[in-house]
């Protein structure tokens, strides 16, 4: 009997660290398919990502509050959230699950419009696309309690392509006057 239940739990042991090791190894692999060389490389190999919308794009600057916005994106619905940032920025473990992360200079003239078009252009027709700084959060009516695909299905029903949006800039005036987070 002891025999066993010895095997028993050799075997138990064994499945359950088979099934960590298949479990860490699948994460690693969906990991690696998350991260993309550059804005090529996430137009060839990740347009599946602007299959399924809506699709956030995230431009980081600088890595101020880059983390909470990307997950306030997450949080509001969006299918799809892609970060576009230099490969010397670093994202929290969970992020790097979740976000798709493009390796891209941010700072270089026109280098977000050039990235929001192709992107725009790759996108499957009637896509809804959002893009932002971090540091930048999209609020609109009730979303608080509704998802950004509800606030999409009624401007889609209402027939509309497009909405207007404000961006509230709240840095102070003057950065050396508030320089530890330069909100006024």
């Amino acid at each position: 009997m002891r025999s066993k239940l010895t095997d028993s739990a050799a075997k138990s042991f064994y499945q359950n660290f088979r099934f960590r090791n298949e479990a860490k190894r699948f994460d690693d692999q969906n990991e690696a398919l998350m991260q993309y060389s550059g804005l090529h490389d996430f137009l060839a190999k990740g347009k599946a990502v602007l299959g399924k919308g809506p699709v956030a794009l995230i431009f980081a600057e600088d890595d101020v509050e880059l983390d909470t916005t990307l997950r306030h994106h997450q949080q509001l619905g969006f299918r799809a959230v892609v970060a576009f940032m230099p490969d010397t920025m670093g994202l929290a473990g969970d992020l790097n699950k979740s976000v798709h992360r493009v390796q891209y200079d941010t700072l270089r003239e026109g280098a977000v419009q050039q990235a929001v078009k192709a992107v725009n252009d790759a996108a499957v027709g009637g896509q809804w696309l959002y893009y932002c700084y971090n540091a930048e959060y999209l609020f609109y009516p009730f979303c608080e309690t509704r998802l950004v695909g509800e606030m999409l299905a009624f401007h889609t029903e209402e027939r509309r392509d497009a909405m207007l949006t404000y961006v509230v800039d709240l840095y102070a005036d003057d950065l050396d006057q508030y320089p530890r987070r330069g909100l006024a």
